[in-house]
């Protein structure tokens, strides 16, 4: 009887190991899911860089016009500081999507890494089975 309780608990690891892989793999899913999203903002920071003015030239000769261009852009609300900020966020939002992906690669390893857990015990189970199985015929021809 202890093999056979020894193949139970066998069973009942592998499947709790493949639980634990979907469960992982669910994760990594949604990880990859929320990366579109990031980029969509991505794109938003950057159109709206792209729409904001230049910075002031440093020659200390600025034209009325060029004054006046930044004067109609601080109203809309472009202003360099928020230019800046706005980088910033390009930066932080490239970060996240760096570390949403590093996030869901090292899920995915943890359930490919239990997926092999899973097909050891497996292959353990077989053999112990198998084994028993040669043990009761041996048994039964002994009788």
């Amino acid at each position: 009887m202890g093999t056979e309780a020894r193949i139970v608990r066998l069973r009942a690891r592998v499947e709790e190991l493949s639980q634990t892989a979907r469960v992982l793999r669910e994760r990594a899913k949604k990880c990859l899911d929320r990366i579109p999203e990031y980029q969509r903002e991505l794109e938003q920071y950057q159109q709206a860089i792209r729409a904001s003015p230049p910075p002031p030239s440093s020659s200390g000769v600025a034209s009325d016009y060029l004054g006046l261009h930044h004067q109609r852009i601080e109203i809309q609300g472009i202003t360099p500081g928020k230019v800046s900020r706005l980088l910033h966020r390009v930066r932080t939002t490239r970060e996240r999507i760096v570390s949403t992906q590093r996030t869901a690669r090292r899920l995915e390893d943890g359930a490919a890494k239990d997926e092999r857990r899973a097909a050891v015990l497996r292959i353990e189970i077989d053999r112990l089975t198998d084994q028993a199985r040669t043990t009761r015929a041996a048994a039964r021809n002994r009788a």
